[in-house]
């Protein structure tokens, strides 16, 4: 996405090497911590919960999430949604919640430094932004198996692909919630999307990828420059 807008602004072409985030592997959080984050935010063993991380700002799309969530909860009520990030948009949404009746089924954790521990608890993940990059938050979920619920926007398509999330178009509530409802009613569709988005990170974007990229790159450019 980024090297279509350098081209569009006159870069040329063979000017730009695209160079991809790193992601370490997943390490497992202590199940006791897990509780503790369930029992802080008052979520029952039975509920299923969603995932929302990034700024709490007009382009991240949140507003659009929360429409489609409304609806979500007629279908499938056993829900939680935690809205993880902190923004200009707060209490805007926090307000939009209270007037819709859902103050029970979201939460709102301000920003949190130790995410770990949290995508390890979400059934899935939502990315409802109307503009990105690589957004690191999809690529962080798919590292523990998260299954991904993400619209088509700049950068999103080079990571969701061949059936490891799934794709939506932004600003549509109707189809976001299309893209959610089966996974919380499919385990075995979780957890199957979950798998083929965590192998198909690597090698792409392991550290060690990145770093032979980087160590190409220099090359190159020294190359070049004696030349």
């Amino acid at each position: 996405a980024t090297k279509e807008l350098l081209i569009q602004s006159g870069v040329k072409e063979s000017k730009i090497r695209v160079l991809y985030n790193a992601i370490e592997p997943a390490e497992e959080v202590p199940s006791a911590d897990l509780h503790q984050v369930k029992e802080e935010y008052g979520i029952r063993a039975d509920q299923k919960v969603i995932g929302v991380v990034g700024r709490l700002n007009p382009e991240k799309g949140q507003l659009i999430f929360l429409k489609a969530f409304q609806e979500i909860r007629k279908r499938f009520p056993n829900v939680i949604a935690l809205m993880i990030g902190e923004g200009q948009d707060r209490a805007t949404l926090e307000a939009y919640c209270d007037d819709n009746d859902m103050k029970g089924s979201v939460r709102f954790t301000g920003y949190q430094e130790k995410m770990s521990r949290f995508y390890q608890i979400f059934d899935l993940l939502v990315l409802p932004s109307l503009s990105e990059g690589l957004p690191n938050t999809v690529l962080e979920a798919m590292s523990f198996g998260v299954p991904v619920v993400a619209t088509s926007v700049g950068g999103v398509p080079e990571v969701i692909y061949n059936g490891n999330g799934i794709l939506v178009p932004p600003g549509d509530p109707k189809k976001l919630e299309e893209g959610i409802l089966p996974l919380l009613h499919d385990e075995r569709l979780r957890r199957a999307l979950g798998e083929k988005g965590k192998s198909s990170l690597y090698p792409r974007f392991s550290p060690s990828c990145r770093a032979q990229q980087l160590i190409e790159l220099y090359k190159n450019m020294l190359a070049s420059r004696a030349s």
